[in-house]
C-alpha cells in the first residue's frame, strides 16, 4: 500500500494566497479610505512636579512641542481645571500651586495645544 501526501502542498498554498489577498485588501482600503490620517501622534512635552509645604511647585522640562503649547490646566485631588499659564514656555519655568493643604494626592497637567489638540502631560499621584 502507498500513501499519497500529493494534496497536502496545494491546500496550504492556497490558503497562504487567500490570507496574503486579504492583508493586502485591509493595507489598500485603509489608504483608500485616508483613515491613516486621523491617527495623532503624541506630543513630546516634559513637566515635573513636587510637593512643597501648602501645595505643588511644577516645573517644565522640555520637549520638542513646547513651542506649539499655549496653555497648561491643571486639577489637584479632582478639583479644578485651573489655569497654570498661558503663552509662552520655556524650559526651567516653576509653576508654584497653592493647595492650602499638604495632603495632595493627585495631580494631572493637561497642555492644550496651538492645532486644538490637548494631551495629558503629567498625571501623578503623591
Amino acid at each position: 500500500m502507498r500513501n499519497n501526501d500529493d494534496a497536502v502542498s496545494p491546500v496550504i498554498g492556497v490558503i497562504l494566497m487567500v490570507a496574503i489577498a486579504v492583508i493586502l485588501a485591509a493595507v489598500i482600503a485603509v489608504f483608500a479610505f485616508n483613515m491613516a490620517d486621523d491617527v495623532q501622534t503624541p506630543k513630546t512635552v516634559m513637566i515635573s512636579a513636587k510637593l512643597v509645604p501648602g501645595g505643588i511647585e511644577s516645573t517644565i522640562q522640555g520637549g520638542s512641542r513646547l513651542a506649539q503649547l499655549d496653555q497648561i490646566t491643571y486639577s489637584v485631588n479632582g478639583t479644578g481645571p485651573k489655569t497654570v499659564q498661558s503663552g509662552d514656555f520655556e524650559v526651567g519655568n516653576v509653576f508654584p500651586i497653592t493647595t492650602g493643604t499638604d495632603g495632595v494626592d493627585r495631580f494631572l497637567a493637561v497642555g492644550h495645544f496651538s492645532d486644538g489638540s490637548e494631551q495629558i502631560l503629567l498625571n501623578k499621584q503623591f
